[in-house]
């Protein structure tokens, strides 16, 4: 479970801090490429995406999430009707499946 809790990279891991409430507890957080990183807490999915100077971030309601899946090196998430797709590097492709159905598993409570 461990491994599904990462330090994020520190332009990541400041502006998560910036739009994280004090009141949530993050469930999982992963660097998913160079480019991406993912954070789950008990209220919302935040997505993280690095652009040329700066980072964007989507917060998502956990109670929207309709699927969330790995197709062709992205992690994708079916939210509220849209998909919102991450890249993800070849070298945590393991991880990000165990984080696929560790969401699954969450979702289903």
């Amino acid at each position: 479970m461990h491994e599904l809790l990462e330090q994020l990279n520190k332009s990541f891991d400041d502006k998560f801090k910036q739009e994280v409430s004090l009141t949530e507890i993050t469930r999982f957080s992963l660097n998913l490429h160079r480019s991406a990183a993912i954070v789950v807490t008990n209220n919302y999915i935040y997505t993280l995406n690095k652009k040329l100077f700066s980072v964007n971030v989507n917060k998502l309601p956990l109670v929207s999430l309709e699927d969330i899946f790995m197709e062709d090196n992205k992690l994708k998430l079916k939210i509220a009707g849209e998909i919102y797709r991450l890249p993800v590097s070849s070298s945590k492709k393991n991880t990000v499946m165990k984080f696929v159905n560790e969401v699954k598993a969450l979702k289903e409570k």
